[in-house]
């Protein structure tokens, strides 16, 4: 494995400070910051409830249930 360059590791570093940031503020920019890391090239992210509607069914599901998991996760911190 190769080892990374000073810049590669300060842009590491700063992605990773972000994200413990993110997780202790719990606010609806580190919600959006996890469904981003679930988008690929190949898939639009939803930007409606409706627009979760037209998914297969599969991908439906999982988007529903991220989507519960979040509202607990925000009814669980008061927000």
């Amino acid at each position: 494995m190769d080892a990374l360059s000073p810049a590669s590791k300060s842009a590491t570093t700063a992605i990773t400070n972000h994200m413990v940031y993110l997780t202790r503020e719990g606010k609806a920019e580190h919600i959006c910051f996890l469904l981003a890391l679930r988008a690929t090239k190949t898939h639009v992210l939803p930007k409606t409830f409706k627009d979760v509607a037209k998914l297969l069914a599969n991908s439906k599901k999982r988007w529903l249930e991220s989507c519960l998991e979040k509202l607990k996760l925000l009814k669980d911190r008061d927000v």
